[in-house]
């Protein structure tokens, strides 16, 4: 099995003070794989230089040719303006903002694709209402 992700002596940090140190590894292509760690270890430092957030003060970090664009993130709540009043599934509609343009419409089949990431992640109960026509977001807010 190839590696998804390697990592190559690796430091990530912030005006050069590291918070993640000479990491290397890799990960293999479909692992599954758990970050854990006290406050302040790195994994949220770790998470934004997979995706290119974050560029490494050090060593490089190798993504098997997959753009960091196409690589999911979402940040920690405190990244995240609460007071902003957006749904569950509008959130999550977010995530197909690349095919549908910053400020396109979410058709019927960008809708069916929002339940069926809402179904597997077992959210669709709080973040909207299903129904033979489709999904429509519920007023419930993040």
């Amino acid at each position: 099995m190839s590696a998804q992700l390697q990592f190559r002596d690796v430091t990530l940090g912030y005006d050069r003070h590291p918070a993640v140190h000479h990491l290397s590894g890799e990960v293999a292509t479909g692992a599954l794989l758990a970050v854990v760690g006290p406050n302040g270890a790195g994994k949220s430092t770790l998470f934004r230089g997979i995706v290119g957030i974050l560029k490494p003060l050090a060593g490089t970090i190798l993504t098997a040719g997959i753009a960091a664009r196409d690589i999911a993130y979402l940040p920690q709540t405190a990244d995240i303006d609460r007071s902003f009043p957006i749904s569950v599934f509008d959130f999550v509609g977010t995530g197909l903002w690349r095919q549908t343009g910053f400020f396109g419409g979410v058709g019927k089949e960008a809708r069916a694709s929002v339940a069926q990431a809402l179904a597997a992640s077992d959210a669709s109960e709080r973040s909207n209402h299903c129904n033979h026509d489709g999904c429509e977001p519920a007023h419930e807010n993040l």
